[in-house]
């Protein structure tokens, strides 16, 4: 790996990987530290890394494990009060009430994954990766990767679902 590829391949993706971070550690400054720690790694390391295959799997894997190994930390802080406004922030482009709203309350069904189906439904929905890829990523089998997704797809929407009937019999009743 030399400079033109860090800077053509890998720093492109730093608005990917800090959404990625952010959805696993819920704390902006976390992902924020995660990414730049990510990157400088990546930099100082440049000339070893040329035999890479997958640059984008690996850096977003690089990125997943610096993730868990600082969730796995005693000295991690959990939870940022502002991390769902980040991330709605930097998901919804639209000035529609309605779908921000919406876009809300998918944010808090994705919250509500557990962390494997959290992790791919990012990566796929959100980021775009292939099932490969992700596979890649997270480093587990391609039908683990479909299993969670299709357990989050519908996790998530049986969540939205309960809460339009909810809003339904509210303002009906």
């Amino acid at each position: 790996m030399n400079k033109k590829i860090f800077h053509e391949q890998v720093l492109p993706m730093q608005d990917q990987c800090f959404r990625f971070a952010l959805r696993m550690m819920a704390n902006r400054e976390e992902a924020e530290d995660i990414v730049q720690d990510m990157l400088m790694k990546v930099w100082q390391n440049q000339e070893g890394l040329h035999k890479i295959k997958n640059v984008s799997g690996w850096t977003m894997q690089m990125v997943k494990n610096a993730c868990l190994d600082k969730l796995k930390s005693s000295a991690y802080k959990y939870r940022d009060d502002n991390a769902e406004a980040t991330l709605g922030k930097l998901s919804v482009s639209d000035d529609n009430a309605e779908q921000q709203e919406k876009w809300a309350w998918i944010e808090k069904g994705i919250d509500r994954l557990p962390d494997k189906q959290k992790m791919v439904f990012q990566l796929r929905e959100i980021e775009g990766y292939s099932y490969e890829e992700i596979a890649t990523i997270l480093e587990i089998e391609l039908s683990g990767v479909k299993i969670s997704l299709f357990r989050a797809r519908k996790s998530i929407k049986s969540f939205i679902d309960k809460i339009e009937n909810y809003e339904r019999k509210t303002f009906q009743g």
